[in-house]
């Protein structure tokens, strides 16, 4: 067990005069150590593609844009590290390529930020880390199927490695309003239903 000392220094008091508390419960230094890391947390949004910021993917150039100044001022007010997608319409590279070509120049324009597809998501990303956590699909429709968006975003994060220290968001019109909190992750899963933001 490990102890930390606290200095309270009232904001009317004289330098040098405060109150110093040991605190050597476990539990509050957990708490503490969480406050602490939460301070260096960074913030990633995903956005859910079809009826959260366009109407149908296969239309391409020709799909029309939606809720957009809705998300632009929810992306304005959240203001994320970055920005990914989160969308069943994105199956492989074949649609992450159909994505940029298509929607990414309009909806970087429209939103007001640039999109991070460094390493996109795919629903055949999500078949993959299911298959290596065990749990086996016939195929990534089946995947797709079995988990929906919420369970599918949750199960996304807890089986990617490279989302610990992190505040994650997606914003979708599928979704419920939830948050579920990983403290030994220091992780935090956030789900905002995109008809919920104030127009």
């Amino acid at each position: 067990m490990w102890s930390i000392c606290i200095t309270i220094i009232p904001h009317n008091a004289s330098y040098g005069l405060g109150l110093t508390i040991v605190v050597k419960n476990a539990i509050i230094n957990t708490y503490l150590r969480s406050i602490l890391l939460s301070s260096a947390m960074k913030k990633i949004v995903f956005l859910d593609l079809e009826d959260t910021v366009i109407d149908e993917f296969w239309k391409a150039d020709r799909a029309n844009l939606m809720n957009i100044a809705r998300v632009r001022a929810f992306l304005a007010h959240e203001r994320p590290d970055a920005v990914q997608l989160f969308s069943f319409a994105l199956g492989g590279d074949e649609t992450v390529a159909q994505f940029r070509a298509a929607f990414e120049a309009r909806l970087s324009e429209a939103l007001g930020v640039a999109f991070d597809l460094a390493a996109p998501f795919t629903t055949e990303k999500l078949f993959r880390l299911c298959r290596r956590h065990g749990t086996v699909f016939e195929d990534e429709h089946e995947c797709m199927l079995f988990h929906g968006k919420e369970m599918g975003f949750q199960r996304f994060i807890e089986m990617s490695h490279e989302f610990d220290n992190t505040e994650v968001v997606l914003v979708d019109d599928s979704v419920d309003a939830k948050e579920i909190r990983m403290p030994r992750r220091n992780l935090t899963i956030r789900m905002v239903n995109v008809n919920d933001l104030p127009h």
